[in-house]
């Protein structure tokens, strides 16, 4: 009775580390693809604007108020966000896929379990990238001839200004900006790397402390 009662709480942990295990590699995952769409919208923004710079088209300008909105939390993610995406809206004018649920990246992110400190990290990442939209959306008003007043709002009509506009999207002030932006994200990896690895490799000590236990019961009854 007692070494069939030990088998089985062996077993039953057992399963309950596979099960935390599995989580931690799921979260690891998670964690990822959401640092790495801060990454990659600051540079479909960028794409974007120089884009719309060239060309004054303006689907490119609504792509890249679109993704400022669904990034703010004001309009909803598409399913699948992590996948290809505004390459294909480019292109197509199409969404590939249809829209999710409408929740701030930083939201989501809190949501999904990371630190203050890793927080901290992105929401000085989301605050440069925000300096960098405002020097963009200022490139893309120069294409429609509009500058900003004394207030800082895009009022003053003049004739459309491109060089400036192109200027502006490919400075060094830009660069400088775009750098201080994948800093603190770059930051956040080492932070989240230590963070998920560590839950991950718990999770396998834990693991295979049930496993060992689990061959060593098996070992003393079999013949």
């Amino acid at each position: 009775g007692g070494f069939l009662s030990a088998l089985i709480v062996a077993y039953v942990g057992l399963e309950r580390a596979e099960g935390e295990l599995s989580k931690a590699h799921t979260n690891r995952y998670a964690s990822y693809l959401l640092a790495d769409e801060l990454r990659q919208s600051s540079d479909d923004l960028t794409r974007l604007a120089r884009t719309y710079t060239v060309t004054g088209d303006e689907r490119y300008e609504k792509q890249y108020n679109d993704i400022v909105d669904i990034r703010a939390g004001k309009k909803p993610r598409p399913v699948d966000y992590n996948r290809i995406y505004w390459d294909f809206v480019a292109a197509t004018g199409e969404k590939p896929r249809g829209d999710g649920e409408t929740i701030a990246l930083l939201d989501l992110m809190s949501r999904t379990g990371f630190t203050k400190q890793e927080l901290a990290k992105l929401s000085e990442a989301a605050a440069k990238s925000d300096g960098l939209v405002k020097l963009e959306v200022e490139a893309m008003n120069a294409v429609k001839g509009l500058f900003a007043d004394a207030a800082g709002n895009f009022t003053v009509k003049k004739a459309p200004d491109l060089a400036l506009a192109r200027d502006l999207t490919h400075s060094a002030k830009y660069h400088t900006l775009k750098a201080g932006i994948v800093k603190p994200i770059d930051d956040f990896y080492l932070l989240l790397d230590e963070r998920t690895g560590g839950a991950v490799a718990d999770a396998q000590h834990t693991k295979n402390i049930y496993s060992w236990i689990m061959v060593a019961l098996i070992a003393m009854v079999s013949p």
